[in-house]
């Protein structure tokens, strides 16, 4: 008869079992609530990757390299937009992260909304529009989902 060896969790053994604690999941909570960090400079900063990336690549807009950057950059500006409280630039950003997702490589489109896209965040940071329920922002954001819809069935 064989016999069933359990091995130790190792792992299990020395961080140990359980969630987090109710009072640190409040303290974290609260942080981002209160946070007063003035998000226009990282903004501005991660728009600025976005123009160099595409600047950088302005003879090869097929690259990967690319399209990992801009990915890359869109992602975390998409999140530091909620963290920030800027749910406009998370709504845009989405728009453009999800039609990067879809695809496999960049072509010269791509590059003409990526631009488009750094263009109408930069005028919704300038314009410190936060909310995304702003009829501008509602604006921007339904003009590129248009533009990215119209692109992937053209292209699928």
């Amino acid at each position: 008869m064989s016999q069933i060896i359990q091995p130790k969790n190792m792992l299990k053994t020395k961080v140990g079992d359980g969630g987090f604690k109710t009072e640190s999941l409040a303290k974290a909570q609260k942080a981002i609530e209160e946070n007063v960090v003035d998000f226009v400079p990282i903004a501005t900063k991660y728009l600025a990757q976005i123009k160099k990336s595409l600047n950088d690549h302005a003879g090869d807009k097929a690259s990967k390299q690319l399209y990992s950057e801009l990915l890359d950059i869109l992602t975390q500006l998409r999140a530091q937009g909620s963290m920030f409280h800027y749910p406009s630039i998370t709504a845009v950003t989405d728009t453009v992260v999800d039609l990067l997702d879809s695809l496999k490589a960049i072509d010269s489109t791509i590059v003409e909304i990526v631009q488009v896209y750094e263009k109408a965040a930069m005028a919704i940071v300038t314009m410190n529009i936060k909310s995304d329920k702003d009829k501008v922002c509602a604006a921007l954001v339904t003009e590129l989902k248009g533009v990215c819809t119209r692109y992937k069935a053209k292209n699928s």
